[in-house]
């Protein structure tokens, strides 16, 4: 307590009892105990003792104060002269000198007694810890919306020695902004200032406390997120309290994912390092958000491809740019200008696709980053005509001539320096090479075409035989596997003899699909497709529609949706049938043979067809009337396939009746290299020879008015049979 609270009253005159009082006691009121005794017959002139200050002391370590003691009679007026003795009850706490003088030595509690002849007065002494100041640290502190922090209350005396061990009274001036425990931890309730007291022994310090709103999301606002190397841009975040509201003075730290691409400052200003991607990332109050920055090398050069280009009106293509950076790596995804000069002549899309429009030149014009890069394109007039021309149109079989093709613009300008593709429509009445040049084959009449950007012309040519021909027809059935090597062995005797290679069906195992023919003919046979005249076996037909045989083969199997056809080979007149389809009289197949028949009259006549009609095996009578309507017409010879042998027949009918003069003689060979069997059967009537010893061709030669036959047997195998005969 501040020494201000001890006073001393003025004295007053005293009067002196001389009578002994008996003694008695009785507690005052504020602290003075008035003691009395009675010991004599004469009573003593004190009857009292008065303490000023009388209601008691409070006082700090080292506070002194002066107590009065005032000596009063029974009728209450002062007696002078009376020597006062003074006592305390504890030293430690505090002690008095005979003048009356209290000092205050430690906290505690004591009592001080003034005593006159036998009579006493008592005043309570109450000395406190000796705190003078409370100080609060830290004495300001702004918090978020449920953060929390601890204060620190120290207690210090008058000379600024602090004082452990304090009792500390904590108190928040708005407990909706800011709560505190006894232990002086602030918890953020609600924005808003308030101010926290800690008191100890009447003492307080203070706290300022500012509670601001939470982050509830970080926003991260840029002109860029794509820099090149050396750029800086500065981010922005926007803070936001869960309403909405921006908030703002709020600390915000900045990161790198990768430091080595971007930097980022304390103020968010990122720097572009080196190529790559890395994650700048503001984080305030706990709230985060990130950004993704890019940073591309700049362009240092760019090419394009093709450097020139020369497109025809109304085509297309692609001019690629290239873009490069100054250490020579390829970029990408950057954005590129493409310029036409002129748009007349050429358009080009923001993908570098050029369209002709019209005959001219442009140059096409790749930017980007302040580097560029041309093509030159040249457009060209459309191929609006092919006109082809030649000597003659009509040629022997053997002889050659050269077709020649204009090409001209839709105003009627020839047109040069144009490809040009040359075919024929049948390839084995004429081939024509790259040149244009046609070479005869065989009898007939085909179509020399030329192609030029979508632009046809043709020419017809029709080929007669010569009166002194000669041809050969060569072949088997029943050829291509993937298993064995023995249609390799029959088309190396291919390999040595000239000619038109007959295919008599089943050729190629198992279900005749264009895989089959890709893998398992073409090493084989398929080395002489362009010689090879096929028919279509019931192995083609497990396929639906035979589509494999047909692609396969193309124009030199037929018409797809029938299978039969016939051309002329020298002077004879070759048939092929499918028999795999009706060729009764009246179906559609055998009314065409009896055209075809009765247009071929003069010739030598040979027919071919999968399923014998007369077999040691089996035969099929699904052919007989095609048979009957050969023999009608004088033809020679049947070829068949489908029995894995070899079987000559004697001229004979449609019955099975020999007939030397006009019968028709049946070659089965059906030994082209799938498999052989039939070792153990019995040849039937008619039969001349039979062979089931191993693979092997028939090889026909075709005389203006005779023919030979030899069937050629595989390496390493001796069997042969060979006979010449003349047509009827």
């Amino acid at each position: 307590m501040p020494s201000s609270r001890w006073y001393r009253p003025e004295p007053r005159p005293r009067r002196l009892w001389n009578s002994a009082l008996a003694c008695w006691s009785c507690l005052l009121a504020g602290g003075a105990l008035l003691i009395s005794c009675s010991g004599g017959t004469e009573p003593s002139p004190v009857a009292s003792v008065r303490l000023t200050p009388a209601d008691g002391l409070s006082a700090q370590p080292g506070d002194t104060v002066r107590v009065q003691a005032e000596v009063l009679d029974a009728q209450g007026e002062a007696v002078d002269g009376v020597t006062v003795v003074w006592h305390t009850s504890a030293e430690a706490v505090a002690t008095v000198n005979p003048s009356g003088l209290v000092t205050a030595i430690g906290q505690g509690s004591a009592t001080v007694t003034a005593s006159a002849q036998g009579v006493a007065a008592i005043l309570g002494v109450q000395v406190g810890t000796g705190i003078s100041a409370v100080a609060v640290t830290p004495s300001t502190e702004t918090l978020v919306v449920g953060q929390n922090a601890q204060l620190e209350a120290a207690a210090r005396n008058a000379s600024g020695d602090a004082l452990p061990g304090a009792a500390v009274v904590w108190l928040s001036s708005d407990t909706l902004i800011a709560g505190v425990s006894s232990s002086g931890l602030v918890m953020a309730v609600g924005p808003g200032n308030a101010i926290i007291t800690a008191s100890a022994d009447g003492r307080t310090g203070q706290a300022q406390i500012h509670v601001v709103p939470a982050v509830a999301s970080v926003q991260i606002e840029s002109a860029s997120e794509q820099l090149f190397t050396g750029d800086s841009v500065r981010l922005n975040a926007v803070l936001r309290d869960s309403d909405g509201t921006v908030i703002e003075n709020r600390n915000i730290t900045w990161s790198s994912s990768d430091s080595a691409v971007v930097s980022v400052s304390t103020a968010g200003v990122v720097k572009a390092l080196s190529a790559g991607a890395a994650n700048v990332t503001a984080l305030a109050n706990g709230a985060s958000f990130a950004v993704r920055v890019v940073v591309r090398r700049h362009v240092a050069a760019v090419s394009v491809a093709p450097s020139t280009l020369v497109l025809r009106s109304g085509e297309a293509d692609t001019v690629v740019a290239t873009l490069r950076d100054d250490l020579g790596n390829e970029l990408s995804d950057r954005s590129i200008a493409w310029v036409s000069s002129d748009q007349s002549v050429l358009a080009v899309s923001s993908a570098g696709i050029v369209t002709a429009i019209r005959a001219g030149t442009a140059i096409v014009t790749a930017s980007v980053e302040g580097r560029s890069a041309q093509s030159a394109v040249t457009v060209l007039a459309p191929v609006a005509r092919v006109v082809l021309s030649s000597a003659t149109g009509d040629l022997t079989v053997g002889g050659q001539v050269q077709v020649t093709a204009v090409l001209t613009d839709s105003d009627g300008n020839v047109l040069t320096g144009r490809a040009v593709a040359w075919e024929t429509r049948d390839p084995f009445v004429a081939s024509v090479t790259r040149e244009g040049r046609v070479t005869s084959l065989f009898e007939g009449t085909t179509l020399v075409e030329a192609r030029s950007e979508g632009v046809e012309g043709e020419l017809a040519i029709r080929v007669a035989a010569r009166a002194d021909s000669v041809a050969t027809l060569v072949g088997a059935g029943d050829i291509g596997t993937c298993s064995g090597d023995g249609d390799e062995a029959t088309a190396k005797l291919l390999d040595q003899i000239p000619g038109v290679v007959f295919a008599a069906g089943d050729n190629v195992y198992n279900d005749g699909t264009a895989e089959e023919f890709a893998n398992c003919y073409g090493p084989t046979w398929g080395r002489h497709k362009a010689r090879t005249r096929p028919v279509a076996g019931n192995h083609e037909y497990n396929t639906p529609n035979a589509t494999g045989y047909f692609d396969y083969f193309g124009p030199a199997a037929g018409d797809p949706t029938t299978g039969y056809y016939s051309y002329e080979l020298g002077a004879w007149h070759v048939v092929v049938l499918n028999s795999n389809i009706s060729s009764k009289i009246g179906s559609a197949q055998a009314t065409w043979l009896a055209a075809d028949l009765d247009a071929h009259p003069a010739a030598c006549t040979v027919a071919m067809w999968h399923h014998p009609l007369f077999s040691t095996d089996s035969g099929s009578n699904r052919t007989r009337d095609a048979w009957q309507l050969l023999y009608d017409h004088g033809a020679e010879i049947v070829l068949s396939g489908h029995q894995h042998n070899y079987q000559r027949y004697a001229p004979q009918t449609a019955a099975g009746q020999v007939d030397p003069a006009a019968g028709i003689r049946e070659f089965v060979v059906g030994t082209g290299g799938r498999s052989i069997g039939g070792a153990t059967r019995t040849p039937i009537g008619n039969n001349e020879v039979y062979y089931t010893g191993g693979f092997g061709v028939l090889k026909l030669t075709l005389q203006p008015n005779s023919y030979a036959w030899e069937f050629v047997s595989e390496a390493g195998k001796t069997f042969g049979d060979s006979g010449e005969t003349s047509c009827h």
